[in-house]
């Protein structure tokens, strides 16, 4: 089968994907939002000034749009470096690829950017999820290329059963009394209650109530918070993807208020047949009550009611995540060169400084016995 295969490298290109990229998005059934042409267009619209749009699109005349790697054209020093759009912000990155063109759609991808490739040195694809196509793609190595593979984080997802009772007969008994016991007392004493926001005119405000919370719940750890969620362009970036999400029906933000103030706040986003988890927040004067567990219960308790298949909780290992039932996956860093000597060059740097962090790691002393 043949392909046509096209770069977008401007914004009037980038907009013109829109109906046919979400298209792809809906029949990609492991897509995530962080691969949607609305993720991804609100991110280069608010951080996009350091580089340019690199967006490889695949055609056949039957199907129309069946492939598309969303990439980003940046430097890192003296290295050109294709990333995924959405680079620092998104919990995963991967290629679009339709299920009856995958394995094709990705091999005709990875030979138009070795076909282009005097324009970069590095191919570096991040937090490239355990499901993803792109794994059986680069088994082996695409020809031409030198790969280097890293695991990265923890995604954790949590199988959801057909009923919330048959959810909470899974869960230990601690979790259980959390997500029963504790949120019916919760909402009998509090007055509690719980919403989700899915409409665009609600979003500006409930994208404010959900930072202001999630900038408290870090209040007493700052330098934990991440780098992007202390820039002014943060709130307004959300707040774009949030509208255009609303208006695809995917925005799910959840509230759980008290006297009609919002204590604790969760963004999650309604694709396919999974809900996927992104950002939280809560009132630590509340910390006592645990909201942001009774919040999860909520939101479990909403997708079930909805049919999805999957909660995905978003990238990190903490512990609360298993007790409530998740799974592990973990995602992967795929880095690709060529054999042009630069990027040869940028390659073995990147090897060279993972070896050092790794050396250093195991040279660091380990914790002494309390």
């Amino acid at each position: 089968m043949s392909y046509q295969l096209t770069l977008v490298a401007d914004a009037a290109g980038f907009v013109a994907l829109e109906e046919a990229w979400t298209g792809l998005l809906a029949a990609v059934a492991t897509a995530t939002i962080f691969a949607s042409w609305q993720w991804n267009f609100a991110w280069w619209h608010h951080w996009g000034d350091a580089g340019s749009p690199y967006i490889v699109a695949v055609r056949d005349s039957r199907d129309g749009l069946v492939g598309l790697a969303p990439l980003w054209a940046g430097r890192v020093g003296p290295w050109r470096r294709l990333t995924f759009l959405g680079n620092g912000l998104s919990d995963a990155g991967d290629f679009l690829l339709h299920p009856a063109h995958a394995a094709p759609a990705a091999a005709a991808i990875f030979a138009f950017l070795y076909a282009n490739r005097r324009a970069w040195d590095l191919l570096d694809l991040d937090e490239v999820p355990a499901t993803s196509p792109l794994g059986p793609a680069l088994d082996p190595a695409p020809r031409g290329y030198r790969l280097l593979v890293r695991p990265r984080n923890d995604n954790p997802v949590i199988p959801l059963p057909p009923t919330w009772e048959d959810y909470t007969r899974s869960l230990k008994r601690k979790p259980r009394y959390v997500v029963e016991g504790l949120t019916q007392r919760f909402v009998r004493e509090q007055g509690a209650e719980f919403l989700l926001v899915t409409a665009p005119e609600d979003c500006a405000a409930a994208v404010a109530d959900l930072y202001r919370l999630h900038r408290a719940r870090w209040a007493s750890r700052p330098d934990e918070l991440t780098v992007e969620h202390r820039l002014p362009a943060f709130v307004p970036f959300l707040t774009e993807v949030c509208r255009r999400c609303a208006r695809q029906g995917w925005l799910r933000l959840g509230q759980l208020r008290v006297d009609g103030t919002t204590i604790a706040a969760a963004l999650d986003f309604a694709l396919g047949d999974h809900w996927e988890g992104y950002l939280t927040g809560f009132d630590p004067a509340w910390q006592d009550h645990r909201p942001g567990r009774l919040l999860d219960g909520f939101i479990l308790r909403a997708a079930i009611h909805a049919g999805a298949g999957e909660y995905h909780y978003g990238r990190g290992d903490e512990g609360y995540k298993y007790e409530m039932g998740a799974l592990a996956r973990r995602s992967r860093r795929f880095v690709l060169a060529t054999g042009s000597p630069r990027s040869v060059a940028a390659f073995t740097a990147l090897q060279l400084r993972g070896r050092g962090r790794d050396l250093l790691r195991r040279l660091q002393p380990a914790p002494l016995p309390l």
